[in-house]
């Protein structure tokens, strides 16, 4: 069940008007609390940037086996797969992939 995280991504209480929430996998949330302190400072911005800029940080597109466009961005040393609503008011984060 995709859980989501936009509290936990601002300061505040309340997301900004203009930053979509964003959703993530609970493959997603798990591998972000195996991460380092450091590291999950670095998704936390990375992931507030995507929730106010989310086709603006693609690197490319893939479509899956459910025949969603999904985008794709390398965030190093993670590539993250996310797609966003048509409306573009919510961005969910499906899968986030190690690369060493």
């Amino acid at each position: 069940m995709p859980r989501p995280i936009s509290s936990a991504c601002t300061k505040s209480s309340s997301a900004k008007a203009d930053e979509a929430p964003l959703v993530v996998s609970d493959e997603v949330l798990a591998t972000f609390h195996g991460c380092t302190a450091r590291e999950r400072i670095r998704l936390i911005g990375f992931f507030n940037r995507l929730a106010e800029f989310p086709h603006q940080l693609e690197d490319y597109h893939d479509r899956g086996p459910d025949a969603r466009l999904y985008s794709v961005t390398h965030f190093t040393p993670w590539i993250l797969t996310y797609w966003v609503d048509p409306d573009g008011n919510v961005v969910r984060i499906v899968e986030m992939e190690l690369v060493n």
